[in-house]
């Protein structure tokens, strides 16, 4: 609650992308009981709010609230958080608006970081009281930051609850045990200037510019759902050289379920990128194989045999190089109830790793084209396909189908969900499947959320993540709540 005490100097501190009446009545309530406010703007690297935001670059926002008679000073804010500018002024009294008392009881980590620097500075922490308005509301509704499709689609959901149910829960612990099984894959992106065709020769020429390297396949998999569920283990092949690539690609809290194998390589694949238009031009692979040798079979069947009751949650990511084998097949359908299975085809095995080697299993992802490879279909649409093939989608308690910018199918219990995709303009969609996978366990894991909130949530880190080049991983749980905000609101 806000007392009547008048104090000297106050902070408020936000991104304030377009401005309303919700922050003029923000500022003026919080003027009116210090004597100083002064005002803190993020600056657009850290503003999470999805694609093209902010609306508006820091230099145009900060000369937006220099025009408002309420505010003192305003400041640049060059981390995610407020902390620096709490210790550098100490201010008596820091505020934030409304719409973040609900997230007092189970504060993220931005929050809880601020607070205990304003504490730590002998400062208040007080919520303003003023009726909310929404910058995110504003874009979304009257800028077409989300198409019609998905705006109608918000219309028949419960928004607020959605919130609430989101602030209530994702900041807590998820003490679930998850294992990840799936092949580990290096993406390297070659960025270089096109100069154009060769003269002598029909060749492209170019010049090169710069290397980028990511951690894919299952790396990129298990550095995401590390940032939500505390305990993640990843069964891996281990020797001195893939030792290294855990220790550069990998979050170190992760743990690994070690194997060893001289002979197992990590899979690299070399992308040639046009650094000017970022299209993808050429693409190399290196290491790749399909069978493991009887050897390592044996023995990364029998790691998992000894460790998988110790996991509430085993989830694969089946890339069709070799892991995801026979043995290992008929092993895991004796636990339906803990097994969500990703299986990819690719240009390396188009046709030939298909979910219906699944016999069962809690949750199964694949995209368009691979759900019409399994039902031999490539004409009819995907909801009468769903239809006709209730067998193969049976065997799992839920069966999704991902189709890009399209949207995605949710079966459950019989019944079919549509989702439409939230982002339709993307930077990179590299990974964005395992994005919305991993995102899918993750918040079903919860249980209080239904099949189109999922579907919804799931979508919107598959955008996030397409935000970014490659498979640099850069959600965690502050920045997919605050775009989840962002799209809800």
């Amino acid at each position: 609650m806000i007392k009547n005490k008048k104090y000297k100097l106050g902070l408020a501190h936000g991104v304030f992308d377009i401005l309303h009446i919700g922050h003029i009545e923000y500022f003026k309530r919080a003027k009116s009981i210090c004597d100083k406010l002064i005002v803190s703007v993020t600056i657009d690297k850290y503003v999470n709010k999805g694609i093209n935001r902010p609306a508006f670059t820091i230099n145009e926002r900060i000369k937006m609230l220099r025009s408002i008679k309420f505010i003192d000073e305003v400041i640049i804010s060059k981390k995610s958080t407020a902390v620096d500018i709490i210790n550098s002024y100490k201010p008596d009294v820091y505020f934030k608006g409304k719409d973040y008392s609900g997230l007092l009881k189970n504060p993220n980590k931005n929050l809880k970081l601020e607070i205990d620097a304003i504490k730590k500075n002998s400062g208040r922490f007080l919520i303003i009281d003023t009726k909310l308005k929404s910058s995110s509301k504003i874009l979304n509704e009257n800028f077409n930051y989300l198409d019609n499709e998905v705006l109608s689609f918000l219309k028949k959901i419960d928004k607020v609850n959605l919130l609430e149910k989101i602030k209530n829960i994702i900041f807590k612990s998820s003490l679930k045990k998850i294992l990840i099984i799936g092949e580990p894959i290096i993406d390297i992106h070659c960025n270089v200037k096109v100069l154009g065709k060769s003269q002598k020769s029909n060749v492209v020429s170019t010049n090169f510019i710069k290397n980028e390297d990511f951690g894919g396949g299952s790396l990129l998999a298990a550095n995401f759902i590390k940032e939500f569920f505390d305990y993640t283990d990843l069964l891996v092949f281990d020797n001195k050289n893939n030792s290294k690539v855990y220790k550069k690609y990998l979050n170190q809290e992760i743990g690994l379920k070690k194997v060893f194998s001289k002979s197992e390589k990590i899979i690299q694949k070399i992308r040639f990128v046009d650094e000017y238009s970022k299209t993808k031009l050429f693409q190399i692979n290196y290491s790749e194989k399909y069978r493991l040798s009887e050897e390592n079979k044996n023995i990364y069947l029998n790691k998992l045999k000894k460790i998988i009751k110790g996991y509430d949650e085993v989830v694969i990511f089946d890339y069709g190089y070799g892991y995801v084998f026979e043995d290992i097949i008929n092993f895991v359908k004796k636990f339906p109830k803990k097994i969500n299975v990703n299986c990819q085809t690719n240009s390396s095995n188009y046709g030939f790793n298909l979910i219906t080697k699944y016999a069962n299993g809690k949750i199964a992802s694949v995209d368009e084209v691979e759900f019409r490879l399994c039902v031999k279909n490539k004409t009819d649409t995907v909801l009468s396909l769903i239809k006709k093939n209730k067998k193969i989608i049976g065997r799992f308690k839920m069966f999704i189908i991902t189709m890009g910018i399209k949207g995605c199918y949710i079966v459950s219990k019989n019944k079919v969900y549509f989702i439409p995709t939230v982002f339709k303009n993307t930077f990179d969609t590299t990974g964005c499947g395992d994005i919305f996978f991993s995102a899918f366990i993750f918040f079903n894991s919860l249980g209080v959320f239904n099949i189109k909130e999922l579907g919804l949530l799931s979508h919107i880190a598959a955008g996030m993540h397409a935000n970014y080049p490659g498979n640099k991983n850069k959600i965690d749980k502050n920045s997919l709540f605050q775009l989840i905000q962002t799209v809800v609101k």
